[in-house]
């Protein structure tokens, strides 16, 4: 059962007649070469099930393994997959570079963004389309909404995600337009909402995901949050964790996350 929060959609904006649509689906990628390799049929396999709409998927890649590759070897049998690659220095700015890259080249309706790593159910996209195509605007998958819950996490990830949703997004930033603020699964309306994004002076870690909501919010748009089950990784490495591998650029991100609930704050005041 679908849990609603906060506002009724907007009527006004609801896409006409139930009339096609084109969804951008937009997945950031860094060494994911076991999960794309199942990802993409996986996706394929959806979007026929959807035929009304019309899909693109884009791959934004910054790997040194053969997720590239990978790929690569998919996009040219399929015109709907797109890989584009570069030094995106960081999860939000790999983000905002698939945004900019997709409104500019697809002209989409709806822009869905998601992990690689099947953390997150992409069977539920139809639902988040039939969602915007009701009236609202932003639908998040949501953790903490009744129904949502996380799977396989270790101590360490439950109290990297309670300082970074609940102490900070929540106390701190006081972003209490929804209940979730740093899932990357969430699908947002362009047309007067997503192209009023201005995208100069945003954070280029995991920040991002939190900054773009309270961006979002300040466009007053109608949110709704479902329940989501969020699966630890089977497959590959998290990139978000104490990894010493991955360490300085996790404290880097960290640190800036702290700033940007603090820049909220003041922005909010």
């Amino acid at each position: 059962m679908v849990e609603q929060r906060f506002c009724k959609p907007s009527i006004g904006v609801r896409f006409s007649g139930g009339a096609p649509m084109h969804i951008t689906h937009l997945i950031p990628t860094y060494n994911e070469a076991e999960n794309v390799v199942l990802l993409i049929p996986s996706l394929q396999k959806l979007y026929s099930k959807n035929p009304k709409n019309e899909f693109t998927t884009v791959f934004v890649d910054d790997s040194n393994d053969n997720t590239p590759k990978i790929i690569n070897a998919f996009q040219k049998k399929d015109k709907s997959i797109k890989l584009i690659t570069g030094p995106h220095r960081g999860l939000g700015a790999a983000v905002i570079f698939g945004y900019k890259y997709t409104l500019k080249n697809f002209k989409p309706d709806i822009v869905v963004t998601n992990e690689a790593d099947f953390a997150y159910d992409h069977a539920k996209i139809p639902l988040m389309v039939k969602l915007i195509e009701q009236g609202f605007d932003v639908v998040v998958a949501s953790r903490h909404v009744p129904g949502g819950t996380t799977m396989g996490w270790t101590w360490s990830r439950h109290l990297n995600h309670w300082a970074a949703n609940t102490l900070f997004a929540d106390w701190i930033a006081r972003g209490n337009y929804v209940s979730d603020h740093n899932g990357a699964f969430r699908a947002i309306r362009v047309k007067g909402v997503l192209d009023q994004i201005k995208w100069k002076g945003f954070p280029t870690g995991f920040a991002f995901f939190n900054y773009l909501l309270f961006k979002l919010h300040q466009i007053n748009p109608q949110f709704y949050e479902f329940p989501t089950v969020y699966s630890f990784r089977a497959r590959g490495e998290s990139k978000v964790s104490f990894n010493l591998k991955y360490l300085t650029s996790y404290l880097k991100n960290v640190g800036e996350y702290i700033w940007v609930c603090l820049k909220i704050r003041r922005l909010s005041s």
